[in-house]
């Protein structure tokens, strides 16, 4: 499950549409303030359709910063409550979120903020994972989707590719899963090829 706090004093609605990798399951909690927008139809419709659940927050104000405290804050105690395979995002055009998520790196929890790249590609992108190694490409859903063998789930797969930072440990978790070394050869095969092709097009692409 993936939970994603959003600052919404930062972006706009249409910024939010470009979510497109929401997941069923997943929650988009949003912080406003009287100096937000309201939250339109559109977005909310979007979410149903891909049946992630939402929660709105109306941050108190009166002092610099505030939502963004409040927003901190509420992150500390969802990590709190962590369980298996739960990842955090905030959703902000705000850098100043990028010294929370290199603090939470520090005590080995991985917190993503996501923005618009400088070169304004049009595109939400993850901009910062804190002090992560990580050098993995990015495993989409879909990807996911084309490799898994007859009857497995996919979003549990999805999970663990993208929860591990390296090989071994997605191998590894990979094996527990599947208990079943043809299946676990053949997903790995794929996914090795999955990884090897995202690096040659991010290659492509500079």
């Amino acid at each position: 499950m993936n939970y994603y706090l959003i600052d919404f004093e930062n972006v706009t609605e249409k910024d939010l549409l470009d979510l497109d990798f929401l997941l069923p399951g997943d929650e988009c909690i949003f912080f406003y303030s009287v100096q937000c927008p309201k939250l339109g139809f559109n977005i909310l419709e979007f979410l149903h359709e891909k049946d992630v659940s939402n929660r709105c927050y109306n941050a108190m104000v009166g002092a610099k910063n505030a939502l963004d405290f409040q927003l901190s804050s509420y992150l500390g105690y969802l990590i709190g409550n962590k369980k298996e395979y739960e990842r955090f995002f905030i959703v902000s055009h705000d850098k100043g979120f990028d010294n929370l998520c290199a603090f939470w790196a520090d005590k080995g929890v991985k917190v993503e903020r996501l923005g618009y790249n400088e070169k304004n590609t049009g595109k939400i992108l993850k901009l910062h994972e804190g002090n992560s190694t990580n050098k993995l490409p990015y495993i989409s859903y879909e990807q996911i989707c084309g490799i898994i063998p007859e009857n497995e789930s996919p979003y549990k797969l999805f999970e663990i590719i993208n929860h591990y930072d390296k090989k071994i440990d997605i191998y590894r978790a990979l094996s527990q899963h599947f208990r079943n070394n043809e299946k676990l050869s053949l997903v790995y095969k794929k996914l090795k090829e999955l990884w090897k092709d995202s690096k040659e097009s991010v290659k492509k692409i500079s």
